[in-house]
């Protein structure tokens, strides 16, 4: 399924927004993540995290959050920036109150997962769709070495924690505790993400 027919699914036939909401919403969309400045942060991307979604959506409780997070939590980029997760969250918002029909709770639930990719840190006990979507979002480090750095040509994840931040670039000599960060925090339920991470990505512990 391409990306406008999932969102004008999920928007029409799930969420029931009318109109030319779903139309106006998919332009934002992918305007947005057509960017120029834009390496990694694109809708393939989009498309990556959603190749995992179809695998594990039916071990979700709320898939159509999951769906709405996918979509949002990169819609602000700016690599300069580092407020994008609260400024994406903040078009989710935007985005809730015009189509006027999500409960509160599922607008707060969203928006929180937008901000937990500004650390991807998150407890054993935290709610399983959450843990899923950012391993998702992150899901290409667990990548093989080559297929890693050929992915992310040009690209920069910054990685803010305890206040050091962490560049990663095509570069074999990224810092070796960026991997060590996030598979000490939980275990991870994608197969192919950070319960491999000392195998296959290049980043040894």
């Amino acid at each position: 399924m391409d990306l406008q027919h999932r969102w004008l699914s999920t928007a029409v036939d799930v969420l029931k927004i009318s109109g030319d909401l779903p139309q106006k919403w998919w332009g934002v969309i992918e305007g947005r993540y057509s960017e120029k400045q834009r390496h990694y942060h694109t809708l393939r991307h989009l498309e990556e995290m959603f190749q995992h979604f179809d695998k594990h959506f039916k071990k979700l409780n709320q898939p159509e959050l999951v769906v709405l997070a996918i979509f949002f939590h990169d819609i602000i980029y700016d690599p300069k920036a580092n407020d994008n997760e609260e400024e994406s969250a903040e078009v989710f918002s935007q985005f809730s109150k015009e189509v006027g029909n999500l409960e509160a709770d599922k607008t707060d639930a969203v928006m929180k997962w937008i901000l937990q990719t500004k650390s991807h840190s998150v407890k054993e006990n935290s709610d399983k769709d959450l843990q899923f979507f950012l391993d998702m979002d992150m899901a290409v480090l667990g990548r093989p070495s080559e297929v890693f750095f050929q992915t992310t040509r040009s690209m920069q994840i910054r990685f803010v924690k305890n206040t050091s931040i962490f560049l990663i670039r095509n570069t074999k000599s990224a810092d070796q505790r960026f991997c060590g960060a996030f598979v000490s925090d939980r275990g991870y339920l994608l197969p192919t993400s950070f319960t491999k991470c000392t195998m296959t990505s290049p980043f040894k512990i």
